[in-house]
């Protein structure tokens, strides 16, 4: 059996997962939010505003074909993509399930052998509510639960208090700063 890894390099990978998943998240909102934008434009413009239109045909390689139905239509699809919109809720819950999944199944334990420690000897406040986030997400169709997310409080993932019944997202302005957020002394093992 070869000796551990460094630290500082898990550490350095999960800062690299992370930042990459926060891209990729960030990324698609803001695509979805101009295709929103410009679709509602568009319409507006239009001599038909109630025509249907759809986007994506003769764009290379999209694999995806948009059907908007007028201007409400765009206009609702305008909304979901909006911060706390539909679709919105699902691309930052995508977010807390794969980035609490990647922690919990590899960097975790990748975390405490370079410290020497036991898997349960490295915990932080931030994983735990991203777990909380995670089971209801998962078992309670991303809505908060009095058990799981709404014990989460105002962290450093959600700066929200969220109650029993609210729909979990993570604001555009959590995502913004979400990576200043991460407690990387405590990961290190200095807090």
């Amino acid at each position: 059996m070869g000796s551990p890894e460094r630290l500082d390099d898990v550490l350095l990978e999960l800062g690299q997962f992370f930042n990459g998943e926060l891209a990729t998240t960030q990324l698609a909102i803001g695509a979805l939010r101009t295709v929103a934008h410009q679709m509602v434009v568009t319409f507006e413009s239009s001599d038909d505003t109630a025509e249907t239109r759809l986007l994506g045909p003769g764009v290379p390689d999209s694999g995806w074909v948009g059907v908007f139905t007028g201007l409400l239509g765009a206009q609702q699809f305008q909304a979901d993509v909006a911060e706390g919109g539909h679709v919105h809720q699902r691309l930052t819950q995508q977010w807390v399930v794969t980035v609490y999944t990647a922690w919990e199944e590899d960097f975790r334990g990748r975390v405490a052998a370079a410290r020497g420690a036991s898997k349960n000897d490295v915990a932080s406040e931030f994983f735990g509510d991203l777990r909380r986030l995670r089971h209801d997400i998962v078992h309670h169709r991303g809505v908060a639960s009095a058990d799981h997310s709404a014990r989460c409080g105002t962290t450093a993932v959600v700066q929200r208090k969220l109650a029993a019944g609210d729909p979990i997202y993570i604001s555009d302005e959590e995502l913004t700063w979400m990576h200043f957020r991460m407690p990387w002394s405590e990961l290190e093992g200095r807090a």
